[in-house]
């Protein structure tokens, strides 16, 4: 499918095969999967340069340069809810269903209605990526002016950071728990 600008996120792939991806031309796309026409479009408010992510229920979550976190049905293409979160991540999806995005500050979102849970101040941007989560439900994220690896609790609270230099690219967790 060809959009009407450039598309520099991946896509995300729904437990049907629907396609998900987001685009300069400001909307998300849902494309078929058997030949890769439109399902539907939705429309925000500025480029999409981030991936979306899917939640258990199917709704798809997507940031644009608009600062918004939009959740979006499966369906139709309507919005659920938006939250301002800043335009600097890819959303992640915690083991509780919480969804994580943000720029400088993370914002814990609750997907049932787009409330805050709570928010921490990374101190620079986060444009080092997604956030990632681990079993025990820690969110690390990477941030590239301060070259740092920042553990959050699953309540909000710092665990640990440290400086590794200019973190571009999302930290991701071994096996064995390594960032």
């Amino acid at each position: 499918y060809n959009t009407d600008h450039v598309v520099y996120s991946s896509p995300a792939i729904g437990d049907d095969g629907t396609v998900y991806c987001g685009s300069h031309d400001t909307y998300l796309y849902a494309l078929h999967p058997n030949n890769g026409t439109v399902k539907w479009k939705y429309k925000t408010g500025n480029w999409i340069r981030v991936s979306p992510c899917i939640g258990d229920d199917g709704t798809i979550y997507c940031v644009s340069l608009d600062n918004y976190l939009h959740a979006v049905h499966p369906k139709n293409g309507n919005r659920i809810w938006r939250r301002n979160v800043g335009a600097g991540t890819s959303p992640t999806i915690g083991k509780d269903g919480t969804i994580y995005a943000g720029y400088r500050t993370l914002h814990a979102v609750n997907p049932t209605n787009g409330s805050v849970k709570w928010t921490f101040s990374v101190g620079d941007t986060m444009r080092g990526g997604t956030p990632c989560n681990s079993l025990d439900g820690t969110i690390f994220v990477g941030t590239s002016d301060g070259g740092k690896i920042i553990a959050i609790n699953p309540d909000g609270t710092e665990r640990w950071r440290t400086k590794i230099g200019t973190c571009e690219f999302a930290p991701i967790i071994g096996e064995d728990g390594t960032v």
